[in-house]
């Protein structure tokens, strides 16, 4: 479980973590703020689409909420492809 307050680079960590313990992982991208952690061609330090990519090869499954991506323009062709 994590919270609103947890660092995007932590909740990928967890993911991996959990993923390598052979559990199935599902990271649920909520809110106008968490959803941009799987909108793709964002640049900068730290490199979130190399770490989410990493957790989609890994097996990690990610799911987007249809509200937040609504409210900020945000389609499917926008996002991170498992």
């Amino acid at each position: 479980m994590v919270y609103e307050s947890t660092s995007p680079m932590e909740i990928l960590r967890f993911a991996r973590y959990y993923r390598k313990k052979d559990l199935d992982v599902v990271v649920v991208l909520w809110g106008p703020m968490g959803v941009i952690l799987g909108k793709k061609g964002k640049t900068g330090t730290p490199p979130y689409d190399e770490r989410v990519r990493e957790c989609i090869d890994m097996g990690v499954k990610f799911k987007c909420c249809e509200l937040a991506s609504s409210m900020i323009g945000l389609r499917k062709t926008n996002l991170l492809k498992e």
